[in-house]
């Protein structure tokens, strides 16, 4: 464990972690069932390092399917849109059109 940098961590401090990374994941899927886009939108700008893309809910829905099942586009068009903020900030040599391309993969995409 040392040498992957882990002895520092306590266990208790690593729970706290995952436990408000869950609080951030059901605050974001909360948001795009309840249709508030604006409050998403100014909830995403306050969240650092989340992809969207792999957020589902506890029936194995995606938040694009979410979004679409209530008909939703604007939630559609803030969720699109901080999909590609954080790819473009997280992968600075990503080709603009291959996160084109992975936008449309998860659009299309069906649930898990």
């Amino acid at each position: 464990m040392e040498e992957l940098g882990l002895q520092n961590i306590s266990p208790l401090r690593f729970d706290d972690e995952i436990s408000e990374f869950e609080n951030i994941l059901n605050n974001v899927v909360d948001l795009v069932a309840s249709r508030d886009h604006e409050e998403l939108q100014r909830f995403l700008e306050h969240v650092v390092n989340l992809d969207l893309t792999q957020v589902y809910d506890e029936r194995g829905f995606s938040l694009v399917h979410i979004a679409c099942q209530n008909n939703d586009h604007k939630t559609l068009d803030v969720l699109i849109n901080g999909a590609f903020t954080y790819w473009e900030s997280n992968n600075q040599n990503m080709r603009r059109s291959f996160a084109i391309d992975q936008l449309k993969q998860w659009v299309n995409s069906t649930s898990v």
